[in-house]
C-alpha cells in the first residue's frame, strides 16, 4: 500500500491499536504505539499521534492519560465490560447446541471484545460447563434462515428429524418437509426452539432448531392467526415444561414454604403466592400441563401437591404408580 494512502488509515491503526492493545491496568506509551505503527507501514510523528488522541477524545472515545516520564494511553470506551462480558462467555460454555469448536471459536472472539490483556485472562478463565456439546454449526444458519422469515413475513419449510440409538438422523415424515409459519425462537433448557403456526393443527407448536434441517424461507406470506397475536415469548417461556406443548389450564398447587425460590424461579412475576398455613402457601399459575411438569412435580415429592384440576392431580398418580411398578 502507497505511504500516502498508509497515513490516511493512520487515526484508525491508532483506535485499533488502543483497543487491542491498552486497558487500565496496561497502559500503552506513544513510543510503543509509534512502533506498533511501524509495522504496518505508517510513519508517525509524535506531535501528529497527541493530536490524534485529542480528536479521538473530542469524538468520545475516551483515551485516557496515565502521567509519568513518558506519558501512557488507555482506552476507556468498552462497548462491553468484564462482567457483562463473562457473563456472554458462560452462556455460550452453558449452551448444549453449540458445538465444542463453535464455542472455542466464539469464547475467543467475546474474550477479544476486552482487548489482549484482559481478552487473554477471560478466555483461560472461562469455566467449561457440563453440558453435552451435540449441536452442529449448521444450527446457525438455521437461526439465521428463521429470524429474516419473521422479519420478512414468508413462511419455511424444513426436514425434521430425531436421533437414532446408533446415533444417526431418523427424518420425520419418509423425510417431506414441514411447512410453518414461523413466529418466535425460544431458548431454553441449553436448545433453540422454534415457536410457529400450522396451518393443518390450527394452533402453535415447536420445534427444536438443533433437528431441524434445510431450512428454506418460501415465498409464500405467512397465514394470519389470533393465537399468534397473543404470543408472548416470556409468557409461553414459562408456562411451558421443557417445550412440551400441553393444554394450558389453571393449576393451583400447594407448596411448602421451603419451596417459595424454587416457585420464583421458575414462574417469576407470574406466580402469585397465597399464605395457607404456618407451613405452606398456594400458588395459581396457568401450566401447559405436560409430562415434563409432572416429572417436575414428582421430583419435588411431598413438598408440593396438585389440588386443582383433579385431573391433572390423578395423571400425576398413575404416573408414580407406573414408576413404583418397575420396582416391585
Amino acid at each position: 500500500m502507497p505511504k500516502s494512502e498508509n497515513q490516511k488509515i493512520k487515526m484508525l491503526r491508532l483506535l485499533e491499536i488502543l483497543k487491542s492493545d491498552s486497558d487500565e491496568e496496561n497502559p500503552i506509551t506513544i513510543t510503543e504505539i509509534i512502533a506498533r505503527l511501524k509495522e504496518q507501514g505508517i510513519v508517525a510523528a509524535r506531535k501528529a499521534l497527541y493530536d490524534d488522541i485529542r480528536i479521538l477524545n473530542e469524538y468520545g472515545y475516551e483515551i485516557m492519560s496515565v502521567r509519568g516520564r513518558q506519558n501512557m494511553y488507555y482506552i476507556a470506551d468498552r462497548t462491553f465490560d468484564i462482567p457483562e462480558l463473562r457473563i456472554l462467555l458462560d452462556a455460550v460454555q452453558s449452551v448444549a447446541f453449540i458445538s465444542k469448536n463453535k464455542t472455542q471459536e466464539l469464547v475467543y472472539k467475546i474474550s477479544a471484545l476486552a482487548g489482549t490483556h484482559r481478552g487473554e485472562l477471560l478466555a483461560k478463565n472461562t469455566v467449561h460447563f457440563d453440558s453435552v456439546k451435540r449441536g452442529n454449526d449448521k444450527v446457525f444458519y438455521s437461526i439465521d434462515a428463521i429470524e429474516r422469515a419473521i422479519a420478512d413475513g414468508k413462511k419455511i419449510t424444513f426436514f425434521y428429524f430425531d436421533i437414532s440409538v446408533e446415533g444417526e438422523k431418523v427424518f420425520r415424515k419418509n423425510k417431506e418437509r414441514y411447512e410453518v409459519n414461523p413466529v418466535g425462537l425460544i431458548l431454553t433448557n441449553g436448545f433453540h426452539y422454534l415457536v410457529c403456526y400450522s396451518d393443518k393443527r390450527r394452533t402453535l407448536t415447536n420445534y427444536r432448531v438443533d433437528r431441524m434441517d434445510n431450512v428454506l424461507i418460501e415465498l409464500l406470506n405467512i397465514t394470519p392467526s389470533d393465537c399468534v397475536k397473543d404470543f408472548d415469548s416470556y409468557k409461553d417461556r414459562n408456562l411451558a415444561f421443557g417445550m412440551f406443548s400441553g393444554e394450558p389450564l389453571r393449576t393451583v398447587l400447594l407448596v411448602h414454604n421451603s419451596l417459595a425460590e424454587v416457585i420464583f424461579d421458575k414462574f417469576g412475576s407470574l406466580a402469585k403466592l397465597t399464605k395457607h398455613d404456618e407451613e405452606h402457601f398456594t400458588v395459581v399459575v396457568n401450566i401447559q400441563i405436560s409430562p415434563p411438569f409432572l416429572g417436575w412435580c414428582a421430583m419435588l415429592g411431598d413438598k408440593i401437591k396438585i389440588i386443582h384440576p383433579k385431573k391433572v392431580a390423578d395423571e400425576l398418580t398413575v404416573l408414580a404408580q407406573k414408576i413404583i411398578s418397575q420396582y416391585e
